[in-house]
């Protein structure tokens, strides 16, 4: 099965300090992978991770890159128990790398079942543009069943990439059945140059079936 985990790191590194190692600690007889073609770095920062430490209950991930305040995402290759606790719990910590002082971390998180979505293969396209110049972009996706667990979309960008979005009226939504975030500028998140988040409303987050377009 494949483990998904989001969390937000709240401190920012100062000076040469480097927040690059993710500990990542789960319930008794679960086992973790994050060999190559097991991990899915989704919005970490820089390349692949390298996968330090692996197996029953616990996996370290060392980044190329320093983690900053700012919500991340990973996705993790692993073996079940025999015997699924009711709620497994989960904790994931960041530390710096070197000193290995703990610098933020979540305990006795409930990890959750994932929910099936049919949802079709993304298609990407952008208007022409030269080495260092702008570029529009425009992400389409279809769903065909309707699902209320979503709370946002993220779209990352390749490395060298970076988005130039700076408030909401930057970002076209094409279909007004989608849920987003209410109070004006909020729904849209791009705080980080190699990511933008899409935010939906959480008290009535239902997604019907159809096509959603983004364009920025």
């Amino acid at each position: 099965v494949q483990l998904a985990f989001l969390f937000t790191l709240s401190a920012q590194p100062l000076d040469e300090h480097l927040f690059t190692i993710i500990d990542v600690l789960a319930p008794e007889g679960f086992e973790m992978s994050c060999q190559e073609g097991a991990l899915w770095k989704l919005s970490l920062p820089g390349g692949i991770p390298v996968c330090q430490r692996d197996g029953a209950e616990i996996m370290r991930l060392l980044l190329n890159e320093t983690l900053r305040a700012g919500s991340y995402s990973f996705v993790t290759e692993a073996v079940l128990p025999a015997s699924m606790p009711t709620l497994p719990t989960f904790a994931v910590a960041i530390r710096e790398n070197g000193a290995e002082a703990m610098v933020d971390a979540a305990f006795d998180v409930p990890g959750w079942p994932s929910t099936s979505l049919l949802v079709t293969q993304p298609t990407l396209a952008w208007s022409t543009a030269g080495y260092g110049q702008l570029s529009s972009v425009t992400i389409t996706l279809t769903f065909n069943n309707a699902t209320d667990a979503l709370l946002s979309f993220l779209i990352s960008l390749p490395l060298g990439f970076k988005q130039l979005v700076r408030t909401a009226a930057d970002v076209k939504s094409s279909n007004s059945k989608l849920p987003l975030l209410k109070g004006g500028q909020d729904w849209v998140d791009a705080s980080q140059p190699d990511r933008l988040r899409i935010m939906l409303e959480a008290s009535d987050p239902l997604v019907s079936v159809g096509s959603y377009r983004f364009a920025f």
